[in-house]
Order: structure tokens, then sequence, then C-alpha cells
């Protein structure tokens, strides 16, 4: 697995953390991917997918922008998903749960920020500006 990005700054941030392969999407040059994955949703990290991903890609994030689907892809049956309308059913849970609890799934290194709920607007903003990766609220504290 190789994480893709056009952000100079989370490339550094994910290689300095030391989780995982990153690469800016300039360094691709001819490699292929079966599957692709995106958690942006901006359109133009979806199309940069759409490039270099032979049969499936799936859209995490809300789509913003358009995108632009070519024949080739159709003709071929490739698949393109939005994540939102698969329903997140018991199952998913318990895999979840699982990989939190017993296989060592950290999702602390990409909660870049945190605001209390009181300044949503404030995360929405940095997640925009892609100053931050995810931002987290706190359930308890950050809702009063």
């Amino acid at each position: 697995m190789i994480g893709v990005d056009v952000n100079e700054q989370r490339i550094r941030y994910v290689r300095e953390l030391g989780i995982g392969r990153v690469m800016h999407v300039n360094e691709i040059g001819d490699r292929r991917f079966d599957l692709g994955y995106d958690c942006v949703g901006a359109a133009p990290s979806v199309q940069n997918l759409l490039g270099i991903v032979d049969r499936h890609i799936v859209i995490f994030g809300v789509l913003k922008g358009t995108l632009q689907y070519e024949a080739h892809l159709w003709s071929k049956g490739f698949k393109l998903e939005s994540y939102r309308y698969r329903p997140f059913g018991t199952r998913d849970r318990e895999l979840l749960i699982d990989a939190v609890a017993n296989k060592g799934l950290n999702t602390e290194c990409i909660q870049t920020h945190h605001v209390p709920f009181t300044r949503y607007d404030e995360a929405v903003e940095l997640s925009r500006s892609q100053e931050a990766i995810k931002v987290h609220f706190y359930p308890g504290s950050d809702f009063e």
C-alpha cells in the first residue's frame, strides 16, 4: 500500500512518523494500482486516482467538485464507488472495533488538530485549507 498525496506538508508528516510509504502524485511514474481509496474527497484527488488505478476506486470523503469519467473506464468495467451510500452495519462496527482493539489500528497520528466543538467552523476551515489532516473533538467535554 502506498499513500499518494499532492500536499507536501502531509507527505513530510507521514514520512517523519515512519508509518508507511507515501509519495507525491508526480512521483508515481508508470506505477499502476488495482484499488484506490480516496479519503480527501476533492475532485482533483479522485481524478489523479482515475489516472493510476485500473479496477476500483472508493471515495470515502464527501466529493467536492466534478470528475471526468472517461469512456475507456466505462468500457473496461471500472468501478467508482461512494462510501456514503454503503450502509455501515453491525459487521462493519465489529471489524472496526477489532482493528482498533486487537490489531493495532492507530488513528491518532492523523488527528493533527483538536478544537472544541463550539468552534466547528474553525475545524472545517482547517480541513478545507489542508492545514489539518483530521480534526478531532472529545465527546463529553467538547460538546458542552
